[in-house]
């Protein structure tokens, strides 16, 4: 299983720094599904992502239009073609930014995640609970693990799910981990 995260979206939703208060909340939430911006040439990544896709046995997207959008343009770049496959497991934690945090940082991507991962771990409804983020990761690795399949996901779970893997598939060790792990950016390959 190789996780490939979507490609860098088009403004507003480019820069956290320039968004409003409610945009986060409408991103992280799922009541905007913005588009990319268009692939038109790889980076280093490239030789992983090509080779991933070229033996991939199946492609699978999260339902965001993004990662679905991201996988389409990869494979018309490299000039091949899967059925690609829809799985809301692989869709972002859902939470709700202006509930954790306030936004008076310049940094508030960093700010984000530090919340996000910590409302997590102490509960309180702004974040998935980290019994539903165990038992989804548990069934993305039964289904995936030790196959051929791309998986498109976003930054946050990708993150998390890796953190989870090498912290031997404990979710309380995960958390404290995750903040270890090298933050994903837009088209990173991760091998699982």
């Amino acid at each position: 299983m190789v996780l490939i995260r979507h490609n860098k979206l088009k403004p507003p939703f480019d820069n956290y720094e320039e968004l409003s208060l409610s945009e986060p909340d409408a991103l992280a939430e799922g009541r905007v599904n913005p588009n990319i911006q268009d692939i038109t040439s790889l980076d280093a990544a490239a030789p992983q992502i090509i080779e991933a896709l070229r033996n991939a046995k199946r492609v699978v997207c999260s339902e965001s239009i993004r990662t679905q959008q991201t996988a389409q343009q990869l494979m018309n770049l490299i000039g091949i073609q899967h059925n690609i496959e829809i799985d809301a497991r692989l869709n972002e934690i859902v939470f709700t930014p202006s509930k954790m945090l306030p936004f008076n940082t310049e940094e508030p991507l960093k700010e984000i995640r530090t919340g996000l991962y910590r409302h997590i771990q102490e509960g309180g409804g702004y974040a998935d609970s980290k019994e539903v983020l165990e038992e989804k990761f548990l069934e993305l690795l039964k289904e995936y693990n030790n196959s051929n399949t791309a998986c498109f996901s976003h930054g946050f779970l990708m993150r998390l799910l890796v953190s989870y893997v090498k912290q031997g598939v404990d979710m309380d060790k995960a958390l404290k981990g995750v903040y270890e792990e090298a933050s994903i950016k837009y088209l990173s390959f991760i091998e699982v």
